[in-house]
C-alpha cells in the first residue's frame, strides 16, 4: 500500500511537469491490474484517473486522443457522502460463448456528480491483453457520459481472434465522476471463448482432441440393465477379480492381503483423483468404470453384444478406464456425466475432460450437448500449455505384493480391520440397496462375500433392494 500510494504521488508529479515520462509510468500501473474477482462484482479503490493515450487491439474499437494535464490540486470528498456512479454488465455470458464476436452491453448509472472517465480492461487467460478509455475532459462529447443521476446503455464489442483455443476474458469496466475524489469503481465480467471448429475426421482444429458425436439420448432405446455388463470377473482364474486387480495396478506401496490366498487386497496407498486424498484401507475404495456403464449405454452401449459389454465392464488396456477412488465420492458420482456431476478435486477437472473424451472415443460412444459444454468447461481450467495428449494413460506397473495376514498394521488415518461377521446378515435384514453395501464393503474387502448377499458375484449385494444399481 505504502509503494502505491509512492507511486501515485510520483505519478501526480510527474504528470504536473509534463514529463514525457508519464505515460510509461501510467502504463505499469495499468499492467499490474488484478483481475482476482468474479463475474458481476464491483469495488471501490483510491485511484489516480488515467490519462494516457491508448489504442486498442483488434478485439475492442479504438479511442485515441491528446493528452492534457490535469490540475494538480483537488477538492477532498469524503465518499460515504456522496452517491457514487455505478456501471453494471447487463448480459455477462454464463456459458462460453460460440461465436467469432461476441458484443457486451453494460449500463452507466451516475451518481450525484456527472460520469467523466470510463475505462475497459481486458485480460486473457489471466494475462493483461489490451484497453480502451475514455475522457470526458480529453474527448469532449465524443462519448456520452451521463450526468448527475442518470443511466445510459452502451454495447462492446470482443471478438475471438484464436480459434485455435479456449480463451478466458476478464472485462474490466472502471469509472469515476467530476467529484474530483481519486476513487473509482470496478465491474468484471468473466467469460470464455471457445470456437475451437471440427473438421472432417472430427478432431478439434488447433487442440487435437476429438469431437464426439453429439447426440441426445433417446426414450426409445432399451431399458438399461446391469446385468447385462458382467463385471469384475476373474478370466484368468487367479482369484483376483478385475476389482482387486485395479486396485494392485493403482498402489503407490506394495499391497497386502486378507488371506494368504492372496485372493482379496487389504492395504497399500492410493490416491483418490476425486478427493485429492491418499487412502490405505482397500475397504474406503471403489473401483469406478470412468464412464459409468448406465452413460456407456445410454450413449450407444445398449447397441452391443454382451460379450462387448463384458469387454467394456472388465477392461483394463485402458488405465484410467476403471480407477480406484473414495467410495463415497464414487457414490456421489453414480451413473452421472460431467453435466451433472464433477470432481471436489478441481486441480484433476482438466485430466478429468480429456480422459473422459478418450474413452469415448476409443469406444466409439455419443455425448449430449450439456454434457460436451461441460466437458468443454473443464478443459478451460487446463493449465497453460497443458494439451490432450499430455493427458494419455500411464502405463500400468505392477509394485510387489506382500503376502500377509489380517494382523497387518494399518496406518492411523484408517480404521483397523473389523472382525470377520460371519453369515449373520441376509438382504432381508436391510431396508436399502445402500445400507446392504455399506454392511459390505465394510467386510468385504477382508473376508469375501461371508454373507452370501452378492448372488451374481459383481460385487453389489442385495441389489433388488430399494435403491439398487
Amino acid at each position: 500500500m505504502f509503494r502505491k500510494i509512492q507511486v501515485i504521488i510520483l505519478l501526480l508529479i510527474l504528470v504536473s511537469c509534463g514529463s514525457p515520462e508519464s505515460t510509461e509510468v501510467i502504463e505499469s500501473l495499468e499492467s499490474q491490474e488484478s483481475s482476482t474477482t468474479t463475474s458481476s462484482t464491483s469495488t471501490t479503490t483510491t485511484k489516480v484517473k488515467d490519462t494516457t493515450t491508448t489504442s486498442t487491439t483488434s478485439t475492442t474499437t479504438s479511442s485515441t486522443s491528446t493528452t492534457v494535464a490535469p490540475s494538480t490540486t483537488s477538492t477532498t470528498v469524503n465518499v460515504e457522502d456522496i452517491a457514487l456512479p455505478t456501471v453494471n454488465v447487463t448480459n455477462c455470458p454464463t456459458t462460453e460463448v460460440n461465436v467469432e464476436t461476441y458484443e457486451l452491453s453494460y449500463e452507466i448509472t451516475a451518481g450525484d456528480y456527472d460520469v467523466d472517465y470510463l475505462r475497459i480492461s481486458y485480460w486473457k487467460n489471466d494475462n493483461y491483453y489490451s484497453r480502451v478509455y475514455f475522457d470526458k475532459t480529453m474527448q469532449g462529447e465524443t462519448f456520452p457520459f451521463p450526468t448527475a443521476l442518470e443511466t445510459k446503455v452502451y454495447s462492446q464489442k470482443i471478438t475471438d481472434d484464436e480459434k485455435d483455443a479456449i480463451i478466458k476474458y476478464d472485462v474490466y469496466f472502471s469509472i469515476s465522476d467530476e467529484s474530483d475524489a481519486f476513487f473509482e469503481i470496478e465491474t468484471v465480467c468473466t467469460f470464455s471463448f471457445n470456437n475451437v471448429g471440427s473438421n472432417s475426421t472430427g478432431e478439434g482444429v488447433g487442440l487435437g482432441y476429438p469431437k464426439l458425436e453429439i447426440k441426445e439420448v433417446s426414450t426409445s432405446i432399451p431399458t438399461y440393465d446391469r446385468d447385462n455388463w458382467s463385471h469384475w470377473s476373474d478370466d484368468d482364474g487367479d482369484c483376483q477379480n478385475i476389482r482387486h486387480e485395479v486396485l494392485q495396478d493403482e498402489t503407490q506401496e506394495a499391497v497386502t492381503f486378507t488371506t494368504s490366498s492372496n485372493c482379496y487386497v487389504a492395504t497399500g496407498k492410493w490416491y483418490g483423483v476425486y478427493t485429492g486424498e491418499y487412502y490405505y484401507s482397500a475397504s474406503e475404495l471403489d473401483v469406478d468404470h470412468f464412464v459409468p456403464l448406465k452413460n456407456a449405454h445410454d450413449s450407444g452401449g445398449y447397441e452391443w453384444s454382451l460379450e462387448k459389454k463384458k469387454e467394456y465392464a472388465n477392461y483394463l488396456e485402458d488405465s484410467d478406464h476403471l480407477i480406484a477412488v473414495q467410495s463415497g465420492a464414487n457414490r456421489s458420482k453414480g451413473a452421472r456425466g460431467p453435466e451433472n456431476w464433477k470432481p471436489a478435486n478441481t486441480e484433476y477437472w482438466c485430466q478429468y475432460a480429456y480422459d473422459w473424451i478418450r474413452i469415448k472415443h476409443t469406444w466409439g460412444l455419443t455425448a449430449t450437448q450439456a454434457e460436451w459444454d461441460a466437458i468443454r468447461f473443464m478443459i478451460a481450467t487446463c493449465p497453460y500449455g497443458y494439451s490432450y495428449e499430455d493427458a494419455t494413460p500411464e502405463p500400468l506397473v505392477t509394485v510387489p505384493t506382500t503376502t500377509t495376514t489380517t494382523t497387518t498394521t494399518v496406518p492411523s488415518t484408517t480404521t483397523t480391520i473389523p472382525d470377520n461377521p460371519g453369515d449373520t446378515k441376509n438382504c432381508s435384514d436391510f431396508e436399502t440397496y445402500q445400507e446392504a453395501k455399506t454392511w459390505f464393503d465394510t467386510y468385504f474387502s477382508y473376508y469375501g462375500d461371508v454373507a452370501g448377499l452378492d448372488g451374481d458375484g459383481d460385487e453389489e449385494p442385495c441389489e433388488s433392494l430399494p435403491g439398487g444399481p
